[in-house]
Formats: C-alpha cells, structure tokens, sequence
C-alpha cells in the first residue's frame, strides 16, 4: 500500500473516532470533551473527511520502470523524458475521440489511459480512460 492509502486510512480512522466521541457525547449527556473542544473536533473530522474523498478521486496512472521501481503519475506531474519524444506521440487522436492537442503538446499512452503531455516540459495537461473514449 502506498503512502498515500495509509493516509487515506488514518484520516479515515480519525473521523471514525471523533465521530464516536461525538455520539456518545451526544446520546449520554455527559461532558467527556469539554464543549470548547467541540467544534474545533467537528472541523477536525469535516477536514479529514474532505481529505479522504479529495484523494480518492484524483486520477493517476503506475509505471514500472527498471532500476527505478513503480512511479505512480497524475495530472501535473513530468512524465519520463521518451514521452516527450515524437516517436511515441500518439498520431491518430481524433479516431480515438480525443482533443486536438495544441501547439507543444501531443497524446501519448501509457497503460490504460491517454495523457496529453506539454513537450517542453513533459508535464501531464490531462489524463483519460481509455474506456471513457469508446463512448
């Protein structure tokens, strides 16, 4: 599991455990957390949650490389420099429904999914399923 899922699971349990707190605060009456406590505890576990959800639905792609071990890629990160080359610039977009790229930028695939690269950089501009082109 990488970082990011055991950060996804420790935020998790932390709302789980404030939530907890909260209702049996709630349900029994009694001032087990002091009540200055209580709101900054409800921003706590409505952050965590926010965290949770945010980090779930961002879209990345792994890349197994050799000598570097598996790097996982999102919209916003470099892609390895062949990427970048024009040898693997994807030629046929537009049969595979996807957008014109712009002046530097060109469609490559990695796995299963298109990544519109910014050549100078190789910075990834956008990401896509392949399942959601064949609509």
């Amino acid at each position: 599991m990488g970082l990011r899922g055991q950060q996804n699971e420790m935020d998790t349990s932390v709302v789980m455990t404030v939530t907890k707190l909260l209702t049996i605060q709630l349900l029994c009456g009694a001032t087990m957390i002091n009540r200055k406590y209580l709101p900054s505890l409800v921003l706590a576990a409505l952050c965590s949650l926010s965290s949770v959800s945010y980090g779930a639905e961002e879209p990345s792609v792994s890349l197994d490389r050799p000598g570097a071990g598996v790097k996982e890629f999102k919209e916003g990160d470099n892609v390895p420099d062949q990427y970048q080359r024009d040898s693997l610039a994807l030629k046929d977009w537009e049969k595979r429904h996807l957008k014109a790229p712009e002046k530097n930028e060109q469609w490559v695939e990695i796995q299963d999914k298109y990544l519109l690269v910014d050549i100078p950089t190789g910075t990834i501009k956008q990401m896509i399923e392949k399942s959601d082109t064949t609509k």
